[in-house]
C-alpha cells in the first residue's frame, strides 16, 4: 500500500475535461508497474465540496491530449472521492487527479 498527498494549486486546478488544454495543468503521478504487471486500486479523498475524477494513461511521457480516449477513468465525477481500480500491464502510467471545477484549489489524498 501507497498513500500520497498532494493538492490542487493556483498553477495546477484545470478542471475537467471541458477545457482541454486546462485539464493537462492537473497534477500527474507517475507509477511504474513492475514485470508481470499489477493490479491496483486508486482511491482518491478531498474535501466533499469537490467533485473528482480519477484517470490513468499508459504514457511515459506523461498525459497528453491525444491519449486521453485511451485513458481509464474512475466515471463520472464524484463529491469528495473516486476509486479506480485496475490491472495494469508492466511500464508508466500516470493518474492524473482532476476536480471538475477549474481553479478549485484543495488538498487530496490518494
Amino acid at each position: 500500500t501507497t498513500q500520497l498527498s498532494g493538492g490542487w494549486t493556483v498553477e495546477t486546478a484545470g478542471g475537467c475535461t471541458n477545457s482541454i488544454w486546462d485539464f493537462f495543468r492537473n497534477p500527474q503521478i507517475l507509477l511504474g508497474i513492475p514485470s508481470g504487471g499489477a493490479d491496483v486500486i486508486c482511491f482518491l479523498e478531498c474535501p466533499a465540496e469537490h467533485t473528482v475524477n480519477l484517470r490513468c494513461f499508459q504514457s511515459s511521457l506523461g498525459a497528453q491530449p491525444k491519449l486521453l480516449r485511451s485513458a481509464v477513468t474512475s466515471g463520472p465525477y464524484r463529491q469528495g472521492c473516486a476509486v479506480l481500480r485496475l490491472t495494469l500491464p508492466a511500464g508508466e502510467h500516470v493518474l492524473l487527479p482532476s476536480t471538475y471545477q477549474k481553479g478549485a484549489v484543495a488538498e487530496f489524498a490518494l
